[in-house]
C-alpha cells in the first residue's frame, strides 16, 4: 500500500505541475512522450532541444514529443513508476517553467 500511495501522490504533483505551465495532455506514443499544447517561444525551443536532444517541437498539432527517457547503460530499459514521474516533472519544469 505505500508505493501505491506514494505512486499517487506523484501522479498528483505531476498533474499539478502540468496545469501550472498550462500542459492539459501528457501521453505516451510510441517512443516518445507528447506534451500538449504548447505555446513555446523559439528561444524555449531551442533551450528544450540542448537540453532532451531529439525532442520534437510540432506547431501544427501544438505539441511537443519528447524521447521516450532510458534509464543510464547501453541496452538501458525505458523509465518507469517513480522515475518517470520524477522525468517528467523536471520536463516540464525545465520546458514549459518559468524561465
Amino acid at each position: 500500500m505505500g508505493s501505491e500511495m506514494c505512486i499517487r501522490d506523484r501522479v498528483a504533483r505531476v498533474r499539478i505541475v502540468a496545469r501550472s505551465v498550462n500542459i492539459n495532455e501528457i501521453q505516451a506514443q510510441g517512443n516518445y512522450i507528447r506534451f500538449a499544447p504548447d505555446n513555446l517561444a523559439e528561444s524555449r525551443v531551442m533551450r528544450m532541444k540542448r537540453l532532451y536532444p531529439g525532442a520534437m517541437h510540432k506547431p501544427a498539432l501544438k505539441a511537443v514529443l519528447a524521447p521516450f527517457p532510458k534509464g543510464q547503460g547501453i541496452g538501458a530499459q525505458r523509465l518507469t513508476d517513480q522515475e518517470l514521474l520524477d522525468w517528467v516533472e523536471t520536463f516540464l519544469t525545465n520546458v514549459f517553467g518559468e524561465a
